[in-house]
Order: structure tokens, then sequence, then C-alpha cells
């Protein structure tokens, strides 16, 4: 199944796929193609539904939760939907793959106003690794980027003129322009001008030891628990920019402005991934409550 395998990632390649949905879908296939061949089925010709269904029920699902079970299972369905695509099996393949997996809906988690003052507090800027750290929470907090986008950030993203930030989004692959708020402004340029190593990286935030790279995922996951651990344990669980992007995404939401230009603002391409956010709109969702009138509340009496 080598050929077919690299055939398909190399489908997907062409198809604009991101390389994290690549390498997950990689991950999938080569999970159930080891499947068939423990099972001595070596042609697709030869896979039965049963067999499909056999592959999550008795095998590699048992561990995992109902929202894992369905990110395998509609990565599973569009390999074997190629594989049909190409005549190398029967279309009635794809469909054996479950639906039925219960969907996780996680509680959307945010900060409070009192824990993004102790957050934003200014005696950390101090030292180049307070100023890192501050304007890394800033771009999530008041721009809600992704992490994955600020720690990749170059200095030619930033318009100084225009006072505005152009990128290409790592989960998405799609173009991203924001406005430079000033407060986000002016704590970029003091990290650059007094806080970054002197480095000819293109990245703007770097190591604060040598070697000058780059920050990685880990680096700026634990730039930012470093300062919430104290600040927000209390509070939330959570740590990480993530819980900062959610919060902005839910103050937006509360404060009236339309759910596309939220879903613009955060880069989502489906103005649809704003609706977990609705749950934060407290005010908005008590207007949404139905009053009793008209009900009978008349007290039964039990003979």
């Amino acid at each position: 199944y080598t050929a077919l395998l690299e055939t398909y990632l190399q489908f997907l390649k062409v198809e604009g796929m991101a390389q994290a949905t690549i390498v997950f879908s990689d991950r999938v296939c080569r999970m159930f193609l080891l499947y068939l061949e423990q099972s001595d089925i070596w042609d697709f010709q030869n896979l039965t539904p049963t067999k499909v269904k056999e592959f999550f029920t008795r095998l590699c699902m048992s561990e995992r939760t109902p929202e894992g079970v369905r990110a395998y299972a509609y990565r599973l369905r569009k390999f074997l939907s190629y594989a049909t695509d190409e005549q190398l099996t029967n279309c009635q393949i794809p469909l054996s793959v479950p639906t039925d997996c219960a969907k996780h809906m996680k509680i959307v988690t945010t900060i409070s106003k009192k824990a993004e003052s102790r957050l934003l507090s200014k005696e950390k800027l101090s030292t180049p690794l307070g100023k890192r750290d501050y304007t890394m929470i800033l771009l999530a907090l008041r721009l809600g980027l992704r992490s994955s986008d600020v720690l990749n950030l170059k200095l030619s993203d930033v318009d100084w003129t225009n006072n505005t930030l152009s990128l290409v989004q790592q989960k998405t692959g799609e173009p991203l322009t924001l406005p430079l708020l000033p407060e986000v402004g002016n704590a970029l340029a003091a990290y650059i001008l007094n806080g970054r190593p002197a480095s000819s990286s293109p990245n703007i935030f770097l190591r604060t030891v040598a070697p000058f790279t780059k920050v990685t995922r880990s680096v700026c996951y634990e730039s930012t628990v470093r300062n919430q651990k104290q600040d927000l344990n209390r509070e939330n669980e959570q740590h990480g920019l993530h819980i900062l992007r959610r919060t902005r995404a839910s103050q937006m939401l509360a404060a009236g402005i339309s759910s596309s230009l939220i879903a613009s603002f955060l880069g989502h391409r489906n103005m649809r991934s704003i609706d977990v956010y609705l749950s934060t709109d407290h005010a908005n969702l008590r207007d949404c409550a139905l009053t009793l009138e008209g009900i009978d509340t008349g007290v039964e009496v039990l003979v």
C-alpha cells in the first residue's frame, strides 16, 4: 500500500491542505493500512464494510474520546472516497465508516477583566524576557492571534507606515491583515528595540539565550504560563495563548460586533466557528430566555 499512500498524500498537497492536516491524515491511513495487512487483506477489492467497522470497534478507537474518533473517521472517509474515485474499491466502502460518534462539547473558557489587568501588569517590562512575554500576550489578547502565528511572526509582517500586521496563517495558509493597535505597536517596538537580541533572524520573537533562534511552541507556551500561573490559577486551569484568543472573541461578541466581522478578524474560514463563543455572552443570552407567561403554574393536589 506504500505507493497508494504516497499518491494520496501528494493529492492532499495539490488540494492545498495544511501540513498539519496532511500529517494527521498520514497517521490515520497508516494505522488503517497496517490493520488491513494484519488482517491479510492486500487488495482494496477484498475490503468489506464489516472490516472497516471492525477497525473502529475492535482496534484503535477504544481509548479515544468521541471527538477523537470523529476526527479519525472523517480522515479515513476522505481516504476511502479517494480510493473509490480511483476505482480501487466500491462506493459502499466509504459509507461504512461510522458517523454516529458522539460529539464532545467543550465549555469555552475565558479570563476575567481583573485577571486581564494583572496579566498585563507593567511591572513585568523591566527585563527582555518580560518585554517578550508581554508582547506575545498582547498579540493574542488584543489581535486574537494563534500561538503558531505569534511564534512565526516576521519583522517584515509589520507595516509601521500604515499601522498594519500582515501574515499568512500557519493553520489555514490564508493571508490575514489586522490593524496594528497603538498598544500592540508600542509593545512590539519596545521589545524589538530594547528587548530582542541582536540577530539576523527574520523572526520577531527569539530565545533570550544563545543561540538566538526563533522561539519554539514549548517556549511560547512556557512564556505565557510563566505569567498566567500566578494570575489565573485561581480562576482557570487552562493556560497558554489560546485562552487569550478565546477571550478576545468573547469580548468582541459581547460588544455587539457581528459574527462575520469576528470570523474575519480571527482568520476563520467558516463563520459557524464563532458559534462556540455564544455561550460566553451571558448578557445577550438572557434576552433569549422565554417567560412563563401563559403557562398554567397552578399547584395540583395529589390524592
